[in-house]
């Protein structure tokens, strides 16, 4: 299972994105506000505002379980009102709550204070949603390939469809479930149901596909409520697809889906020789988690321009992608509160593309980054309205670029990683010397700062940040807002790490939490509700905290934080063996996989201490050697508290 170091909200911070030469002051006149599109483990919110012509006005939440203790979030952003590429958005204070769990109920409080006036309190009543189950009263369906048709002719809400082995033709779905009772297909094993060509479910409501193999693509145009999990997909262009009206408030989890698209220079970029979206979706409240996808032009994409339908509060986060031609997730044209976090990305060109977010926030928090090409975040179009938190990457060429001539704007970067070195060119694409930053177009509406940042280029510590030319980490420092950044060594990280000197040939996907007495240890900046729950003085920066289990990538992971403890979550390991499989404590055991023990969700898997789907087990894959082999876990933990102590005082951390 995953174990999340976002936090319980320790600490407030000033996050208003300010413009700059702004109209004359004026009072904030609140509106209605709002939660909506709630996804199983977070919440959007969004307050519109008229006046505060000035952006002064600031807006803090704090939330609770129903009748539980308040916990501090991260303040609104606040979203001047603006439009790009023919998408408007209004003024307004958005921001979202992490780590939730599904089916509950929460009590939010927000508080607008404006030096102008218009000062307001508002409150929300909201709940998450609930995971995908099966119907409380199932009728079970034997079906074979040669009864499929005549099933699905007289499915009515309820029906739970077998799929026993055999090879099924194309179908489609034009029956809707319930809510209480969706309708179900799945197969009887899991795989053994093999459909060749396409699964059609547009035009539906409340289906449910489970563990089909299919050779071919499963669309899904103008949906609500649905789930696919456990599929496997090969296909020669698309997995699943989403278009049109797209789709709102579906789940699509635990999936492997593999395109066509070759690991090689000349598949890169948009006009490469590739093929194919891993996922294609539009519409929002959409959860697309713990999925393994490989081998497309995007892994995962929104869609773009005018076929954009309302892309607000989407989630992407445990996903484990590589083989990413053009972007591993392609978050182009999100409005408020699209979440990126905690996926693994690997062998692909770019990064997370947000060209452009529309006005923000848009969120990428905790994603793991090794051997990406060109840009770890495409950040084009006058993309406005992006929050870095906690991520990590270690790349060739240049370590945080963004190659464009349209501005940046609203921009707000904290606690990441970024590592480069000597780059090259790659169909077409220089990806630079290994300067340490290449953000020429941010302008002075962004703010970055408790970044860390090495490199093993030939320049050194030498970069652009707007009109800013640095040559060294105090200039750096002194001359633009990352006042607090630090310069990092490949040491700092846990075990051996090198920069991938041919992307196309790439060593084995190393580690890269921090090590014990890394300048990355202690030394972030305290976010409510994101990294509250560290260990030792302050939270480390970077995807990973030192003591904690690291996420699961991929098709091992879980929806339920009962089984796996959510964004803001417990700090501790999981179960008996508290900090077992702990980031940075040395060589970790294989705790195996989880079960969610609700029917319909969650992967099968071998127990990782206790019952599936119970708080006991760690349940989660993480290389090493054997589980049992934990006689070095109170060396470890010792010394990691030894070294906290330790005082660092080299390379920018003060």
């Amino acid at each position: 299972m995953r174990q999340h170091t976002w936090g319980r909200g320790l600490g407030v911070i000033g996050l208003v994105l300010v413009g700059r030469g702004a109209a004359a002051q004026s009072e904030s006149t609140p509106l209605e506000a709002s939660a909506p599109y709630p996804t199983l483990e977070n919440i959007s919110l969004e307050w519109p505002i008229s006046g505060d012509d000035n952006l002064n006005g600031q807006v803090t939440a704090r939330f609770r379980e129903s009748g539980g203790t308040f916990r501090d979030a991260l303040p609104l952003f606040r979203v001047p009102a603006g439009s790009r590429a023919g998408h408007d958005w209004v003024s307004m204070h958005a921001g979202s709550l992490f780590g939730l769990r599904p089916s509950t109920t929460y009590e939010v409080e927000l508080t607008l204070t404006d030096p102008d006036g218009g000062d307001d309190v508002t409150t929300l009543t909201v709940t998450t949603r609930s995971l995908p189950v099966d119907p409380l009263e199932p009728n079970v369906v034997e079906v074979t390939p040669t009864t499929l048709e005549g099933a699905l002719a007289e499915a009515v809400p309820g029906d739970v469809l077998l799929l026993g082995p055999g090879d099924y033709d194309a179908f489609a779905v034009e029956t809707s479930g319930t809510a209480e009772a969706p309708i179900v297909l799945r197969s009887e094993p899991k795989g053994a149901a093999i459909v060749t060509g396409e699964v059609t479910l547009s035009g539906t409501s409340f289906v449910h596909v489970d563990g089909l193999t299919i050779h071919g693509r499963i669309r899904m145009n103008d949906v609500e409520s649905m789930a696919v999990l456990n599929c496997t997909i090969d296909t020669d262009e698309h997995g699943i697809v989403a278009w049109a009206e797209g789709s709102t408030s579906s789940v699509i989890a635990y999936n492997t889906i593999t395109g066509p698209t070759a690991w090689a220079p000349t598949s890169l970029g948009v006009d490469g020789d590739n093929l194919g979206e891993g996922v294609d979706i539009t519409g929002p409240g959409n959860v697309v988690a713990f999925n393994r996808v490989s081998g497309f032009r995007d892994c995962l994409s929104l869609l773009e321009s005018d076929e954009a339908i309302d892309q607000t509060s989407v989630d992407f986060y445990g996903n484990d992608l590589f083989v990413c031609a053009d972007d591993a997730i392609e978050a182009d044209y999100a409005r408020a509160n699209v979440r990126v976090y905690e996926n693994r990305i690997r062998e692909s060109f770019m990064g997370i593309s947000s060209q452009p977010g529309l006005g923000g926030p848009v969120y990428f928090v905790r994603n793991v980054m090794h051997n990406v090409i060109y840009e770890a975040f495409k950040l084009h179009n006058e993309s406005v309205g992006n929050v870095l938190l906690h991520n990590t990457v270690v790349k060739s060429g240049d370590a945080f670029a963004v190659y464009t001539d349209d501005a940046i704007s609203n921009a707000w970067s904290r606690n990441n990683v970024f590592f480069g070195g000597p780059g090259g060119t790659y169909g077409g694409y220089d990806s630079g010397s290994g300067r340490i930053m290449e953000l020429r177009s941010s302008d002075a509406t962004c703010s970055y700062d408790y970044d860390a940042f090495g490199t093993t280029g030939s320049e050194g510590f030498f970069g652009y940040l707007g009109d800013v030319n640095f040559q060294s980490l105090e200039e750096l420092q002194a001359q633009t807002t990352e006042e607090h950044a630090i310069e990092l060594e490949l040491s700092d990280f846990v075990r051996d790490v090198s920069v991938p000197a041919d992307p196309f040939d790439p060593p084995e996907l190393p580690d890269l939490a921090p090590g014990m007495g890394s300048l990355l240890v202690d030394s972030g900046v305290v976010l409510a509700n994101v990294n509250g729950d560290y260990d030792g003085e302050g939270p480390d920066r970077g995807a990973y905290e030192v003591g904690q289990l690291p996420p699961v990538y991929g098709p091992e992971g879980n929806l339920d934080p009962g089984a796996a403890p959510g964004l803001g979550g417990s700090s501790s390991g999981s179960g008996g063996e508290a900090g077992a499989n702990a980031v940075g404590g040395g060589p970790s055991g294989d705790g195996g996989t989880t079960g969610s023990g609700a029917s319909g969700v969650g992967g099968t898997g071998t127990d990782g201490g206790s019952e599936p789907g119970a708080m006991g087990g760690c349940g989660c894959h993480v290389a090493g050697g054997e589980g049992s082999q934990r006689w070095w876990l109170p060396l470890a933990l010792l010394a990691l508290v030894a070294l906290r102590g330790l005082s660092r005082t080299r390379r920018g951390v003060r």
